[in-house]
């Protein structure tokens, strides 16, 4: 199937999707800056640009870092959660860090200017919380290897029928890894 194009994450940021917006300098972010250069924001210890929707969001943020070490866990978690993605992605993204055998079970979701990885158990859930909050019409893409799964906005049937697909392709990728 084709690549549909779905919206990107300072596109979400600007319209107000995204409470957060994490980038590197780069020549794409550097046309942006007039835009996002009118937001609150900072750079992080490593160098990337925080844009906040308002100060206050700023301010939570700073004040939920107060002695968090850069890059621990509680580091991650506190920026996914801070940037908008599902709680139980950032669960997921911190356990798969720590446990190579989650890979087995990874998803990488798009939706709305935000692409992340979700466990396949999370799927369901995971699209229809998003349909719910953003309410942005377009297709949901869904990726298990370097396949791309599209599903329509409120879609349940198709959204049903791609995570059954889904976790059908998941099974064959593991069958494939125990018989080599």
């Amino acid at each position: 199937m084709e690549e549909i194009r779905i919206m990107v994450d300072h596109e979400a940021f600007l319209i107000g999707i995204k409470p957060a917006l994490c980038r590197r300098m780069i020549p794409q972010l550097e046309k942006l800056m007039p835009q996002l250069g009118k937001y609150p924001h900072m750079i992080d210890a490593d160098g990337s640009y925080l844009f906040f929707q308002n100060q206050e969001l700023m301010d939570n943020y700073l004040a939920s870092m107060a002695n968090v070490e850069w890059g621990s866990a509680k580091h991650h978690r506190i920026l996914g959660l801070t940037l908008g993605y599902p709680p139980e992605a950032v669960t997921f993204y911190l356990a798969r860090r720590d446990n190579e055998a989650l890979y087995q079970y990874c998803v990488n979701v798009g939706y709305a200017g935000y692409r992340f990885v979700a466990h396949v158990n999370d799927l369901h859930h995971i699209i229809v919380h998003m349909w719910d909050k953003y309410e942005v019409k377009e297709e949901a893409r869904i990726g298990v290897g370097s396949e791309l799964l599209y599903t329509g906005f409120r879609d349940y049937e198709k959204l049903k029928e791609v995570v059954g697909e889904v976790r059908n392709k998941l099974s064959d990728q593991l069958n494939v890894t125990k018989s080599s």
